[in-house]
């Protein structure tokens, strides 16, 4: 009795996560139906779409006194209705994921032209997406920053790094850091240096190629040794 018990459950299970599949793939196939990734998901209710732009410090990876590697996950949120849908009619399903390659992403690059840009460190990214069109895409990045020694303090540094569309201007997106400082919570103590303190201040530049301002966001971190070099007189 028990193993015909069983072989049903298990066989029910199997049914109903085949059935969970095919409706997935219904909403997917939907929701990319007349999808294109090259316009800006903006509508003429809200024609300023915006970005909620955060970064969680995991490793410090290089410090050489002018420049700051750090590994980092980017996370990027932002409202795409076309991304919408009524979960009653998938079977309840509330939340989907979608590689990154199939849909518009925010084009936020470094504008601090003398560092390296922050690459993905994955391919093959999938973005998490809610019914109600929240977008959040989190990729582990390696971002870089210019440092220089803080005024008035010998060994302390300032490291900055400016971030902001490449095409948009304000009149079409925005990006924001409600939190205002960046994640240190997940970050591995490094043995040599210590990061005492971070910011992250929106701005709106305006610049020679253009009339529009363009938003950005610069982030800052305060670099010190955990040990002090002493000095012999």
């Amino acid at each position: 009795m028990w193993p015909t018990l069983t072989l049903g459950f298990v066989t029910l299970v199997a049914a109903f996560a085949g059935c969970h599949c095919l409706l997935e793939n219904r909403l997917v196939a939907d929701l990319m139906k007349e999808y294109n990734k090259n316009v800006i998901p903006t509508t003429e209710d809200e024609p300023v779409i915006t970005v909620e732009h955060s970064i969680s410090v995991v490793k410090l990876l290089k410090f050489d006194h002018d420049e700051l590697r750090l590994g980092t996950w980017i996370a990027m949120l932002w409202t795409d209705k076309r991304l919408k849908w009524d979960p009653s009619h998938y079977n309840n399903i509330t939340q989907t994921h979608i590689l990154h390659e199939q849909l518009w992403i925010p084009d936020i690059v470094t504008y601090t032209f003398d560092l390296p840009d922050n690459k993905p460190m994955m391919d093959n990214l999938r973005v998490v997406i809610n019914n109600n069109g929240l977008v959040t895409y989190v990729p582990p990045t390696v971002t870089n920053f210019g440092c220089k020694v803080a005024e008035g303090a010998e060994e302390i540094y300032t490291c900055q790094v400016k971030l902001g569309s490449w095409v948009y201007s304000g009149e079409k997106m925005d990006i924001s850091n409600s939190g205002g400082v960046m994640d240190l919570g997940d970050m591995i103590i490094d043995e040599d240096w210590e990061i005492t303190n971070t910011a992250a201040v929106h701005q709106n530049s305006r610049y020679d190629c253009c009339v529009e301002l363009f938003p950005n966001l610069v982030y800052t971190v305060e670099l010190r040794p955990k040990h002090h070099r002493h000095h012999c007189k």
